[in-house]
């Protein structure tokens, strides 16, 4: 029988933890003989250090609009998607002489404008099932899709920040929350993200983990270098300059470590944000102990034997760095972030430490522990490397398919 069209779309083809993610399991999939295409919404990126299997079709959705395939197809989604804006404006100016809310008829208006060959895209796949990785990637698929019948999935990756926000979260409730209700599964990586999105995925809400990827190198059995480590998304939300202030404290007592952190900054706010970080790292004098770089393919090699993991996130799901860390049997310091992901498989003090968020003086705390520590240490990092089997790709795919082929 032949296997399913599994269609994987994000935002970008990017350095980030969702595309990360989204790689493993397109790759996992095509390896289980799945035909695997990966649709990027906005920009595929030169500088992407994660590789997709040979076998899998990477398309922008600007590259399929102006390519020569699907005239038919394009040209009906352009005449759909104009029929549909003309029946919501009249609907908005309907409701608006009553003075009724027009918020999801306005907020859906503006996400068709850019739907056209998407949905000229699902139209030619219409026998896939999407999965959709983040809320606004799930909006504008299932916006696009409506009447094709193509099956839609959703995932996310981090904790969800509408709550804070009056406009997102009135969004939500009137958006968002309706189409969820109608997607054929959501998959959350923690029970924290889970409960975020409260009774709309009561029904159709299921929780698997991030695969850890399948060339992680071996655990390290020797001496450990004095190094601190962190390799994420260069992004304000990862609070960097908490590791930074934290580890400016460490070095006092531990003068002889230093602290690496790894990141891609093929972004402007990336790029940004490691200028901030810098700027810390000059103003408290540590240009000799604290070193910034890019992202490197090689990374897991490169740090395999360096002694501590640091994640300094202020939100967090499943960091990818923080599990492949544990994997190699590196000790974790992480913050106990909204979002969930570090206490979702760190049990504080047996294979990991938790320290609240924003308080440079208890990761300091932590780090010394491991530091001055040897018999803790060596705890931490064997049983932090258990989940290495736990959630292998072979395992963690396989989950994927169960609910792939309920559906």
């Amino acid at each position: 029988m032949q296997k399913k069209h599994i269609v994987i779309v994000t935002t970008n083809f990017a350095n980030g933890g969702t595309e990360r993610r989204a790689m493993v399991l397109a790759n996992g999939l095509a390896n289980k003989g799945y035909e695997v295409t990966y649709l990027v919404i906005n920009k595929i990126y030169p500088d992407v250090v994660y590789k997709l299997d040979d076998e899998i079709e990477l398309i922008s959705v600007s590259d399929f609009a102006s390519s020569d395939i699907a005239l038919k197809e394009k040209e009906l989604s352009e005449r759909y998607v104009a029929k549909k804006q003309k029946t919501l404006k009249i609907t908005q100016r309907l409701l608006k002489k009553f003075r009724i809310d027009t918020l999801r008829f306005k907020r859906k208006s503006g996400v068709l404008t850019s739907c056209s060959a998407l949905r000229a895209f699902m139209m030619c796949n219409s026998d896939a099932t999407f999965i959709c990785f983040a809320i606004d990637v799930f909006e504008r698929v299932f916006c696009a899709s409506e009447g094709l019948g193509c099956k839609l999935m959703f995932t996310d990756a981090s904790a969800p920040q509408f709550k804070k926000n009056p406009r997102e979260y009135k969004i939500f409730k009137q958006v968002s929350a309706d189409m969820l209700k109608k997607a054929d599964v959501c998959i959350f990586q923690t029970r924290e993200q889970k409960a975020y999105y409260g009774k709309c995925v009561k029904k159709n809400g299921k929780i698997i983990n991030n695969p850890i990827m399948a060339n992680i190198p071996s655990i390290h059995t020797g001496e450990r270098k004095h190094k601190v480590v962190n390799f994420c998304r260069t992004h304000p939300v990862k609070n960097l300059i908490l590791l930074v202030d934290a580890f400016k404290l460490f070095s006092e007592r531990f003068p002889d470590y230093t602290l690496e952190i790894y990141g891609a900054t093929s972004t402007e706010i990336a790029e940004n944000y490691k200028s901030e970080v810098l700027k810390r790292i000059s103003d408290l004098g540590l240009e000799e102990k604290a070193f910034v770089y890019n992202a490197v393919s090689e990374i897991h090699q490169r740090i395999n034997d360096y002694k501590i993991f640091v994640s300094s996130s202020d939100s967090e799901g499943l960091s990818n760095s923080m599990l492949e860390a544990m994997a190699m049997g590196i000790p974790c310091v992480c913050t106990d972030c909204e979002g969930g992901g570090p206490k979702e498989v760190i049990s504080d003090g047996e294979n990991g430490l938790l320290v609240p968020v924003r308080d440079a003086e208890a990761m300091c705390k932590a780090m010394c522990r491991i530091a001055s520590d040897k018999e803790l240490a060596e705890k931490l990092g064997r049983n932090a490397s258990k989940i290495r089997s736990e959630l292998s790709v072979e395992n963690v795919v396989n989950k994927w398919i169960e609910v792939i082929e309920s559906k």
